[in-house]
């Protein structure tokens, strides 16, 4: 057995656990990387309490099947039986019950931390929108989901906060247009609406698309925007520094949106397709 097991009681891992939380909570997003390591180490050793706590249970349940029979146990009457699994079984129990919802917290948080520290991160939502947006101000991304219904949002740099809208079951899509200082916004019903700022013509090109997911990420190798659609399904796209290419991602019947690192700063894509009546 591990020696350093039974260390921790399961209050003392939700301590651990709660204040590793809010250290994520308050990281910012390009910054969470450094913290995958902390997360595994707590993660390993919950399963080491567990792992511990599991044997001590099956301990405990031996030797209470041994001082009762099957009989004895199964008497709601036996009263000395019943001292004996409250005082020797159903602690222990507890234990393994708290360490395994811990268990699973920290996984989730795990998980949660690998997929935000990646490059890109994708997300889909079946019969509805989603869309995610970095907040450049907090240094984390936000990320909504509706149904039957578009969503969009965008950061302004100059308010220092993501507006957001939504129409039902619409297209929606915003850009920030750097040099009016304005976000631009655009509805299609029943289908996909997407715009992406050129920086070379200094413009916000859209584009529409009648029950197909569309998208269009700006490539500032050719210094065109690519623009992809997807039948009755969502897409997003991303352009990717390593690769030197744009990576697409879509779903049939979903909603797609993605936040990705492009080199300098984070940037969202994503479309809803509109569905029909």
């Amino acid at each position: 057995m591990n020696p350093n097991a039974g260390n921790y009681s399961p209050d003392e891992l939700s301590v651990l656990l709660f204040e590793l939380v809010e250290t994520v909570n308050n990281t910012r997003r390009e910054n969470l990387a450094a913290l995958l390591g902390e997360i595994e180490r707590l993660t390993e050793c919950i399963g080491t309490e567990l792992h511990f706590d599991q044997s001590v249970l099956e301990q405990a349940k031996t030797r209470y099947r041994q001082e009762f029979s099957f009989l004895d146990r199964v008497n709601p009457f036996n009263k000395e039986r019943q001292v004996a699994h409250e005082r020797h079984v159903a602690p222990v129990s507890d234990e393994v019950k708290q360490d395994r919802k811990i268990m699973t917290r920290c996984c989730e948080l795990l998980e949660w931390a690998r997929n935000a520290s990646q490059p890109i991160e994708w997300r889909t939502n079946w019969h509805g929108g989603i869309a995610g947006v970095y907040n450049e101000f907090t240094g984390q991304a936000e990320w909504r989901e509706t149904w039957h219904t578009g969503i969009a949002g965008v950061y302004h740099p100059d308010l220092q906060q993501v507006e957001w809208r939504e129409q039902w079951k619409h297209g929606v899509a915003g850009v920030f247009n750097p040099v009016t200082r304005d976000i631009e916004w655009r509805e299609s019903w029943h289908g996909g609406v997407a715009g992406a700022f050129n920086p070379k013509l200094q413009i916000v090109e859209w584009r529409e698309s009648w029950h197909h997911g569309t998208c269009g990420i700006y490539n500032p190798l050719t210094e065109v925007v690519e623009w992809k659609s997807s039948w009755k399904g969502g897409i997003a796209g991303a352009w990717c520094p390593r690769k030197k290419a744009v990576q697409w991602h879509e779903a049939w019947q979903h909603g797609v949106a993605c936040i990705y690192f492009d080199g300098s700063s984070y940037r969202s894509s994503g479309s809803y397709y509109g569905e029909e009546d």
